[in-house]
């Protein structure tokens, strides 16, 4: 049972979280004149205010900050704590929490975790689907999840890396554009990208393209808060192009369906192509530039505690997992 000091810290810590009174005290069930007395009671205890009320939502004092930061030591701390004493049990027991962008989360995480899930039968998986990279780093820092699934780089000095392979990033063009008769020899079907869209295929003599060649055409790309965003326009700068986009999508698989509509050019990871339906009103082209090949890389907090489950997804990770 929670003393009345580490309750006040877990209401204080929801109140931070959520932004305010309201929404604070509608996820822990009590009442907003109950939580506001509790907060008070706290903040008369520290002899100053932890959240400045002035402004909405509410942001902390400089004394809230330093309060809140003390309060994720200590829950970090206690979270070590439970899992070690859930460790001396086998692994018939035992939980994993990976963080992820929505498509990672529908296309390689269900076939990745049934595939574990036939191995370890007793460790739950949940899953955080977050197209977020500031908020994914935020949550691996805080222990809110303990993996984070992605194609992004995060700081050597805060996370543990393993890499697990690496994708190519493909132009796809409406087949009905102009532009495809000059790069005829250049150009894949749907089935020949597929195939060579397969994990570890050899892509060291595929044929490449430059970007100014599609210097007038128009393209679809992926919504701005995409990790795969910034590195599309960075191989644009590369070739000193600024591209006329038209529409910006949330999901992959509406790019490439628009795409096959003719509504333009679009840019797609190579394993797209295995969660949507063949066409043949698109050509595939593959891109010289050393941004439009990337790895997908597991990342978990460095110097964190480290469960029997998250050791035995990283070793099956590393030996039997064919992403």
């Amino acid at each position: 049972m929670r003393s009345p000091m580490e309750r006040a810290m877990q209401y204080a810590y929801e109140v931070y979280k959520k932004g305010g009174i309201t929404k604070a005290a509608e996820s822990l069930y009590i009442s907003q004149p109950a939580l506001s007395a509790i907060i008070r009671k706290l903040e008369d205890s520290l002899g100053t205010p932890i959240f400045d009320r002035s402004t909405k939502p509410l942001r902390l004092t400089p004394a809230g900050e330093y309060y809140i930061h003390c309060a994720e030591q200590i829950r970090s701390i206690e979270t070590d704590m439970k899992q070690y004493f859930d460790d001396l049990e086998t692994l018939k027991k035992g939980s994993l929490r990976i963080g992820a962008s929505t498509y990672f989360c529908s296309n390689i995480l269900p076939g990745l975790l049934h595939s574990f899930h036939q191995i370890y039968p007793y460790i739950r998986v949940t899953l955080e689907e977050n197209n977020s990279t500031p908020q994914l780093k935020e949550h691996l820092l805080g222990k809110e999840i303990d993996f984070a699934l992605t194609s992004n780089t995060y700081p050597s000095s805060d996370f543990e890396e393993l890499r697990l392979s690496s994708e190519a990033i493909i132009l796809a063009v409406p087949a009905d554009r102009g532009v495809n008769r000059v790069l005829r020899s250049f150009a894949y079907s749907y089935d020949e990208m597929s195939l060579l869209s397969k994990p570890y295929s050899d892509l060291s003599g595929v044929k490449r393209i430059s970007l100014r060649s599609l210097a007038q055409e128009e393209f679809i790309t992926i919504d701005r808060i995409s990790d795969l965003y910034p590195r599309i326009l960075s191989m644009f700068k590369e070739y000193e192009i600024s591209p006329k986009i038209t529409m910006h999508l949330q999901q992959m698989s509406s790019c490439y369906y628009m795409a096959s509509e003719g509504f333009g050019c679009t840019f797609l990871r190579s394993a797209t192509l295995h969660t949507v339906k063949a066409t043949d009103q698109l050509l595939f082209y593959f891109i010289d530039s050393p941004r439009s090949i990337r790895s997908t890389r597991l990342y978990y907090k460095k110097g964190g505690y480290m469960t029997k489950a998250m050791q035995a997804f990283i070793s099956w990770l590393d030996k039997e997992a064919d992403l």
